[in-house]
């Protein structure tokens, strides 16, 4: 079927708007899923993001534009004979499906651009791999905070602080909490690797978590209920003075 300048304008139209349409790239990563998927890994790794990254797990959008001008898809439209007759023409002149199937029957002819909105250190945050997790565990380590948490916790008095106190030659009997004492020393006792390892095998940042959210409000907690510590404890109550009391 050959177009009038009205028709073809009608078509033209509708060719731009199914570009602007989410339902355009949606169809186009199904569609086309291996090429999308290889595509987009080789965008992320050129710009920095882990080999390995998760292309769902990416803030990445992808944006379809004709190489050419909207008429050479009325040329293809006519050459193929894609539309009939003036029946034909009315119903896929409103209809997106067509639009789509147009575009897409000839990808080499799409100009695909990928854009991504976060940077690699934020996708890191939210999906780390070991050795970032592992980095960032180093470098944030305090030795003090870890005193702090394990000056909090019971099982840590119950058990490491009174074993070290019958050492000293306190009863067992003794109340640990009238216990005087000092942690001088305290580190953790496994490599970050072996940390970042098990913090990730427990599906720590399933539910959102960032790395920094983790580190600030999780890590210490996660050492000292996993045992992971080491801790040099000096004990300043004399077995005497309780002897006495």
């Amino acid at each position: 079927m050959n177009f009038t300048s009205a028709q073809k304008q009608e078509l033209r139209n509708g060719i731009e708007n199914c570009y602007q349409s989410h339902e355009l790239t949606e169809t186009f990563k199904e569609r086309y899923h291996n090429i999308y998927q290889a595509m987009a890994k080789d965008v992320l790794e050129q710009n920095g993001y882990p080999k390995n990254a998760d292309i769902e797990k990416g803030d990445i959008d992808v944006k379809l534009s004709p190489k050419s001008s909207y008429d050479s898809y009325i040329e293809l439209i006519e050459r193929d004979e894609l539309i009939d007759n003036q029946e034909d023409y009315n119903t896929k002149v409103k209809s997106q499906r067509f639009y789509i199937d147009v575009i897409l029957s000839n990808i080499r002819d799409i100009q695909i651009e990928f854009i991504l909105k976060d940077d690699p250190i934020a996708y890191l945050e939210k999906n780390p791999t070991e050795e970032y997790l592992s980095t960032e565990m180093e470098k944030r380590f305090s030795s003090s905070k870890l005193i702090e948490h394990l000056k909090e916790d019971q099982d840590f008095k119950n058990e490491y602080l009174e074993e070290k106190a019958v050492e000293e030659g306190i009863d067992d009997n003794v109340d640990i909490n009238q216990i005087r004492y000092e942690i001088t020393e305290a580190k953790v006792i496994e490599s970050y690797d072996v940390l970042a390892e098990l913090v990730l095998d427990n599906g720590y940042f399933d539910s959102g978590k960032t790395v920094s959210t983790f580190l600030s409000q999780e890590f210490y907690q996660f050492i000292v209920n996993n045992h992971l510590y080491e801790a040099k404890v000096e004990i300043q109550t004399d077995p005497e003075e309780l002897q006495e009391m």
